[in-house]
């Protein structure tokens, strides 16, 4: 089946995740098909100038229709995928190198049969530890190109290392965000022309007014905003407030549900926001 990546990148939480990997460690995320094409999350969110990889996109336009991966990023991206082929059922992140020496995790995604279909990207950075000698690398082979000469002479150096703790940082995200794109595919991917009712988070419905309640559900559990729900008794309120939180930034943090209307109105704010010790009447502690 064939995934619509472009409407993927759209999705609000993988866009978050995806700015926080952008604005904190000053790389390029986005996804890469099966055909090799690579799809940029939150284009134009964030303005990215790399001068060093810069120089070496004029060197490949010199050289038009070239794929060869050790000259191009377009055959770089060809390289990744056919990576990512070959490996298929191995799930965890690779470490790759692109033609300009730069490194690359990339974090296979797989469908509603658990074949990949693609990967996430995380490019443009060095490994902390050896920076130095790439940073010596890749000014060799811009000298090599006649490259080098237009570029600030800190270029190379504002070129992000990742150090030990920040790569555990940007793998927790990368792994949150591989998780959560291969749940968002294999969600849509579910069929819905089989008799079976349409399921949202525990819920079932395939009318207009279900799907709009989904859609809303998606659109409010990115924000940081309260979420009042109304409805007569049965209607599922608490089922959309799970919905919400199992779908929010929040969803591994502890949901509490309680029913106000069965706290007394005298003890409802001690049962909100706690009490000290001599408060009220039975108030032997805090």
């Amino acid at each position: 089946m064939s995934h619509d990546w472009h409407e993927l990148a759209t999705h609000s939480r993988l866009r978050e995740l995806a700015r926080l990997l952008r604005e904190t460690f000053d790389v390029w995320v986005g996804f890469l098909d099966e055909d090799g094409q690579a799809v940029p999350i939150g284009r134009g969110e964030i303005d990215h100038w790399k001068p060093v990889c810069e120089q070496f996109k004029a060197n490949a336009l010199e050289s038009e229709g070239d794929d060869d991966a050790t000259t191009s990023c377009r055959g770089t991206l060809q390289d990744w995928s056919e990576r990512l082929n070959r490996d298929k059922g191995d799930d965890a992140p690779h470490e790759l190198t692109c033609h300009a020496g730069l490194s690359a995790w990339i974090a296979p995604i797989d469908d509603e049969m658990g074949e990949t279909i693609g990967g996430l990207y995380v490019s443009g950075f060095l490994p902390g530890m050896d920076a130095a000698a790439r940073r010596r690398a890749i000014r060799q082979t811009l000298d090599e190109h006649e490259l080098a000469n237009s570029l600030d002479n800190d270029a190379l150096e504002r070129l992000p290392a990742l150090g030990e703790s920040d790569r555990q940082l940007a793998a927790l995200l990368v792994d949150r965000m591989q998780t959560l794109a291969s749940e968002v595919i294999q969600r849509e991917s579910d069929p819905l022309d089989d008799g079976e009712p349409a399921r949202f988070e525990g819920m079932i419905g395939q009318s207009p007014q279900m799907q709009t309640l989904f859609e809303t559900i998606e659109q409010v559990a990115d924000t940081n905003s309260t979420v009042l729900i109304e409805g007569e008794n049965g209607t599922g309120k608490e089922l959309v407030a799970r919905a919400i939180h199992r779908r929010s930034r929040r969803v591994d943090a502890r949901f509490v549900a309680l029913n106000c209307a069965a706290i007394p109105a005298q003890l409802i704010e001690s049962e909100l926001f706690g009490h000290k010790k001599g408060a009220f009447s039975g108030a032997h502690r805090d």
